[in-house]
């Protein structure tokens, strides 16, 4: 928008300049509409270069040519600014009609550009959305892996502890017939082995 507003101000300039008579003004005027022009140009050109979805394409082909004439437009009311060929109103009202052109169909674009954002927004919120759900059930699982291992090695470390509690209280009571089996860590079969030992020693 600022782009094709410049290049109405240029236009602009270069015919006050001419009602003034004062050619550097003009002259100004058309270096400042070249460089305008350009930028515009360029700009345009790095837009048609970005992957572009078909109705921005569609919209970006309508803007082209109009910013053309456009630009043309101006260019001509610049060169006879200086010209006291009094086409001055004729020309601005020419350029006029054709920025009204531009406009309506850059405000189009910006409008196709600005939808596809959002839509690109919006996608991109339902992705980080999916995403975290997936890492929030990942960490859910980790989290019942780890209890469930935790629980199973509580188990393992735990039981044979258990059969040396219940084997000695069954030694407190008389009870020397019953099996005693090592089992555990290095420290838990050594007390069941003293444990079996001692109900043979009882026994005899």
């Amino acid at each position: 928008d600022m782009m094709h507003d410049a290049v109405r101000g240029d236009a602009q300039l270069a015919v006050l300049a001419a009602l003034q008579n004062e050619p550097a003004r003009i002259a100004e005027a058309a270096k400042e509409l070249s460089e305008h022009g350009q930028e515009f140009e360029r700009l345009l050109k790095e837009l048609r270069a970005m992957p572009l979805d078909a109705s921005t394409l569609a919209a970006l082909d309508d803007v082209e040519p109009k910013v053309r004439s456009y630009l043309e437009t101006a260019r001509q009311l610049v060169g006879r600014a200086g010209s006291q060929s009094g086409s001055q109103q004729q020309d601005l009202q020419t350029l006029q009609a054709s920025y009204l052109a531009l406009e309506s169909s850059m405000e189009k674009l910006s409008g196709t550009i600005l939808e596809r954002y959002q839509k690109l927004s919006h996608e991109a919120s339902g992705e980080v959305t999916r995403q975290q759900w997936l890492v929030g059930a990942t960490l859910l699982l980790a989290g019942a892996l780890l209890a469930a291992g935790a629980i199973w090695l509580s188990t393992q470390m735990t039981r044979p502890m258990r059969a040396a509690v219940e084997a000695a209280d069954r030694l407190a009571e008389g009870d020397l017939g019953h099996g005693i089996e090592p089992d555990g860590n290095d420290e838990t079969r050594q007390l069941l082995g003293a444990m079996a030992r001692m109900r043979d020693s009882l026994r005899d």
